[in-house]
C-alpha cells in the first residue's frame, strides 16, 4: 500500500492515523495520499490505534481493494477524501547491492560454478564472498573471495532471499556482525574450517573493521 503511519491526531473535526511518510510509486501515492494526511477509516472501520490499522490489513490478499477515508488540512480549510488502494506485495531488496555499498564485496549463493572456483565439493545452501574491493572495508578486516557467510547479527543466512531480508535493516552507520567461515590448508595438506566473528561498520565510504 505504502504507508507508514503515526500516532493518532485531530485535524479540524477528524481525528485519525497520521500519514508521517508515503513510499514512492506505491498504490497511495498514486492516489494522492501525502504525509500530514490522517487516516480515518478502512473500510468503513474506525481506526483506534496502528495497530488496529495493522491488524486489519493481515486479513487482506494481495490485489484485493481498500477503501480508505483520509483528512487533509489545507490553510484553514479541513476536507475528508477518499481512496481506493489495492495491496501490494512488499518487494525483497537487493541484499548483493547493499553488500557492496556498505561493505565493498560481492557475495552469491554457493553455485556449482562458484563451487568449482572455490574448490568446494559441489553447490550448497550458502552465501560465497566472491570478490571484495581492495580499498574497502572487506579487503581492510582481511576477508577474500571463498569465505563463506553463515549468519548476519546472529540470524543464519543460506539464501540470497535471506542475506536479502537480513541487509535490508541495515542503514549507514550500523554495526554489522558476521559470522565468516573459511577453509585453510592444514599441516598435512588437508583443508580444515576456521570460523571467525567479525564486525563492520556500514558506509559506503569504508572504514575500520576488526576481528574479535
Amino acid at each position: 500500500m505504502g504507508l507508514i503511519l503515526g500516532r493518532k491526531q485531530t485535524i479540524g473535526p477528524h481525528t485519525g492515523l497520521l500519514v508521517e511518510a508515503v513510499t514512492p510509486i506505491s498504490p497511495a501515492n498514486k492516489q494522492g495520499i501525502r504525509a500530514g494526511d490522517l487516516i480515518l477509516n478502512l473500510d468503513g472501520h474506525v481506526l483506534t490505534n496502528v495497530f488496529d490499522f495493522y491488524i486489519k490489513m493481515m486479513d487482506k490478499e494481495i490485489g484485493e481493494p481498500i477503501e480508505l477515508e483520509y483528512a487533509r488540512g489545507e490553510g484553514a480549510a479541513v476536507s475528508s477524501r477518499h481512496a481506493r488502494l489495492t495491496l501490494t506485495a512488499r518487494p525483497i531488496p537487493d541484499g548483493v547491492a547493499l553488500a557492496k555499498r556498505f561493505f565493498q564485496m560481492e557475495v552469491s549463493e554457493l553455485n556449482r560454478a562458484l563451487a568449482r572456483r572455490f574448490n568446494f565439493d559441489g553447490p550448497h545452501e550458502l552465501l560465497v564472498i566472491v570478490e571484495v574491493s581492495a580499498s574497502g572495508q572487506a579487503a581492510d578486516i582481511g576477508l577474500r573471495a571463498g569465505d563463506l557467510i553463515l549468519s548476519i547479527n546472529h540470524h543464519t543466512i543460506t539464501t540470497r532471499r535471506e542475506f536479502s531480508l537480513e541487509m535490508e535493516k541495515v542503514t549507514a552507520g550500523d554495526a554489522v556482525e558476521f559470522r565468516i567461515m573459511r577453509f585453510s590448508l592444514g599441516l598435512f595438506g588437508n583443508y580444515v574450517p576456521r570460523r571467525y566473528q567479525i564486525k563492520m561498520k556500514a558506509s559506503s565510504q569504508g572504514g575500520a573493521s576488526r576481528f574479535f
